[in-house]
């Protein structure tokens, strides 16, 4: 980029205007209000929630609300790629807006190197506005943003980590899933098992107020703003037209063609109604001082009022001294403490397993009965369709199951950068019916064909699995294990 047009870039980043928006005129769809209406009995503080367990239900679910959607679709994520899953969701988005849905895309900056004009296409269709939070100077390259990290630190650090896709502000869907393969079961190389709740009712409402909350803050910013690139409404269009032609291209997908079909008929059925709190963090998390995190407080009390048991879920889990605090007054107390986290040979960022292997020891003296995930599962798959059985395994959820009935699922992971650093999003459900479906998918990744079992022995860590025991990392290259010690030597555990 020429110096002329670094100096346009920063000119518009630091003065570009920031119109902000509500909820949509004539927000509830009586299409969604049928779909997903509470029994006649439901108290009229309750929502409806379903677990989306599984990669298909969490897929089918996406494109349902988006097709169903008859005003608004409020999309909020940390992570969108290019690939099958993220052309798919993001033609329906279009599809809505060419037949009159308004559609607001807030993305977080982090993942969006080079694909400004996905996003530009996108914003330039009548009806659709992109906005991107906490962005980078540099729009491109990779080299150039790391540069940006580098000399704005402080600021860039912090990142937007929520997920919300809500329809009409009738309907919503929370969870650890980003938009990409990866995290629908779709994927050659690697597969996430993870967790989102479907959403009707009240929490929906709440879900648009904390939306707008960002959408209208001072760290988003419109796309049009911040990118060089330019189009048009009738570019957006046959982009659209050329999109859609690549995706009736694709062969194999394995999920329903019909998924409206699927959407009405299975996942809109025996809602669980139940009281549901939405916790947030703020967007001014980027710049307030560490340690000012909604939902960190929000966990904080709820781990002081277990009494019997805590069953938990976390793709990352580098405790601070005070949630390991929290975790030995727990135990104290005598609940029982069980954890499922990645293993080094499923993880994903090897240098949140360096910081998590370094607290290890203090987790299992702590009391946690402690399990960490295989990363090959064998053809019986958890949650993952048929046609990817051999691809590796790995643990993006984050969930809690407190006392049998108090269910904890969002965007937030036990360790110091959804504490201090992120902005998160969590939901807190008290229902003994969805703490048994939960319990059923969490007891599920703690099976010893999935998972081992890591114990404390007079020579070292052993990590057990049925009748099997290993020692030394189990199912993690050399290359693994030397990059893991060589970043276990380094002080990140603030940032990991």
């Amino acid at each position: 980029m020429s110096l002329t047009g670094k100096l346009r870039l920063r000119l518009r980043l630091n003065q570009s205007p920031r119109a902000p928006a509500g909820p949509a005129l004539n927000p509830v769809s009586p299409s969604l209000l049928q779909l997903l209406a509470p029994p006649s009995d439901t108290p009229p503080a309750f929502s409806g929630c379903r677990l989306l367990a599984t990669s298909q239900d969490a897929y089918l679910a996406r494109l349902g609300l988006a097709d169903r959607a008859m005003h608004s679709l409020d999309i909020q994520y940390f992570r969108w790629d290019d690939d099958s899953v993220g052309r798919v969701l993001l033609e329906r988005l279009m599809a809505a807006a060419e037949r009159g849905v308004r559609v607001r895309l807030l993305i977080d900056d982090i993942h969006t190197a080079g694909r400004d004009r996905h996003l530009v296409r996108l914003d330039a269709l009548p009806g659709v506005e992109v906005r991107v939070f906490n962005p980078f100077g540099s729009r491109d390259w990779p080299v150039l943003r790391a540069l940006d990290l580098l000399r704005d630190f402080r600021r860039l650090n912090h990142r937007m980590h929520n997920k919300a896709w809500l329809a009409d502000n009738a309907a919503a869907i929370v969870g650890g899933r980003n938009i990409a393969e990866h995290y629908f079961g779709l994927n050659q190389d690697s597969n996430f098992r993870d967790l989102d709740v479907l959403l009707a009712g009240p929490a929906v409402q709440e879900l648009s107020t904390a939306f707008d909350a960002y959408w209208n803050s001072a760290w988003a910013r419109p796309i049009a703003a911040l990118s060089l690139l330019r189009s048009s409404p009738r570019r957006a269009r046959r982009y659209h037209r050329r999109l859609k032609r690549r995706i009736a291209r694709m062969r194999g997908f394995p999920y329903p063609s019909r998924w409206l079909e699927a959407f009405d008929a299975e996942l809109c059925r025996d809602l669980v109604w139940a009281p549901v709190r939405v916790v947030h963090d703020t967007p001014d998390k980027v710049g307030s001082p560490a340690g000012q995190s909604a939902v960190w407080t929000a966990l904080q009390e709820l781990f002081g009022a277990v009494r019997r048991e805590c069953l938990l879920e976390s793709a990352y889990f580098v405790p601070s001294p005070e949630s390991l605090a929290a975790f030995a007054a727990m135990r104290t107390r005598g609940v029982g403490l069980r954890a499922l986290t990645n293993s080094l040979g499923s993880t994903d960022v090897i240098a949140a397993h360096a910081g998590y292997a370094r607290w290890r020891l203090r987790i299992l003296d702590a009391g946690i009965e402690l399990h960490e995930l295989r990363p090959l599962r064998p053809r019986r798959r958890l949650s993952l369709p048929r046609r990817r059985n051999r691809s590796r395994s790995a643990l993006h959820a984050k969930a809690a199951l407190l006392d049998g009935s108090r269910v904890l699922i969002g965007s937030f992971n036990l360790d110091s950068r959804s504490e201090a650093i992120n902005t998160e999003l969590m939901l807190i459900i008290d229902s003994d019916k969805l703490g048994q479906s939960l319990r059923a998918v969490l007891d599920a990744g703690v099976a010893p064909e999935h998972a081992w079992r890591v114990r404390r022995e007079a020579a070292g860590l052993v990590w057990e699995s049925g009748a099997e025991s290993e020692r030394g990392e189990p199912q993690a290259g050399w290359w693994r294990r030397l990059a893991a010690k060589i970043l276990g030597w380094l002080p990140m555990d603030s940032q990991l």
